[in-house]
Parts: C-alpha cells; sequence; structure tokens
C-alpha cells in the first residue's frame, strides 16, 4: 500500500497504518476506516484500540468513535482487556484500571506512586 509509510499487522480486521507522522487504521479491503489523524496508536482489542491526540490518551471504536473520553497521560492493551493508566493531579503516581469491553466502563484498581 504505496500511499502508507507504514502498514501493520491485521487483528480483528484492522491494521495500524502510517502517513507522515500520524495513524489510522485500513479494513482488509484496504479501506481507511479511521483516517490517520492520531500522534499514536496500538492494535484492536476486544472491539477498542488506545490512540493518542494532542498529548491525551483515549480508546476508539472500531467506527472510529471515542469509546472513552481523550483525557489520560497513557493507555495500552494488556492482559485480554483494555488498561488505562491515569495520572492523578498534585500527586506522583498512576491509577491503574481497565475498560470493560461490553460497556466501556471504567475500573479503577491501585494506585502506583512514582
Amino acid at each position: 500500500m504505496k500511499q502508507y509509510d507504514f502498514v501493520g499487522n491485521f487483528r480483528e480486521g484492522f491494521a495500524a497504518v502510517q502517513k507522515g507522522e500520524y495513524w489510522g487504521f485500513i479494513n482488509k479491503e484496504g479501506e481507511e476506516v479511521v483516517p490517520c489523524q492520531y500522534e499514536w496508536t496500538n492494535d484492536f482489542e476486544n472491539g477498542i484500540a488506545p490512540v493518542k491526540l494532542c498529548g491525551k490518551y483515549a480508546f476508539i471504536n472500531k467506527d472510529g468513535s471515542f469509546a472513552t473520553e481523550l483525557k489520560y497521560d497513557d493507555a495500552c492493551n494488556c492482559c485480554g482487556r483494555a488498561r488505562v493508566l491515569l495520572k492523578r493531579k498534585g500527586k506522583a503516581g498512576y491509577l491503574n484500571g481497565y475498560i470493560d469491553p461490553d460497556s466501556s466502563e471504567e475500573h479503577w484498581l491501585t494506585i502506583v506512586t512514582v
């Protein structure tokens, strides 16, 4: 796919693509289904993928809509569920949690001090 600088592996029917400095997703037909507008992204897992925009992180659905608010300091997929790391205001630490893939509900688990 010559119009992209990088094409990732397909996962859940989508592949991350890079065009210049920005990332988006294509489907198996090669159609750009999520525009290349993000500073960073990772693969879809359980129907959502983490993205970075304007220095903040969120999770998006396969149609490109936001599954969470764009407000986190870090986000990643792990352990079969999405995990969100949120830097707490005024404290040097992170709140670890995950997003329920069925309801997009946030579940916060522990505070890890830095």
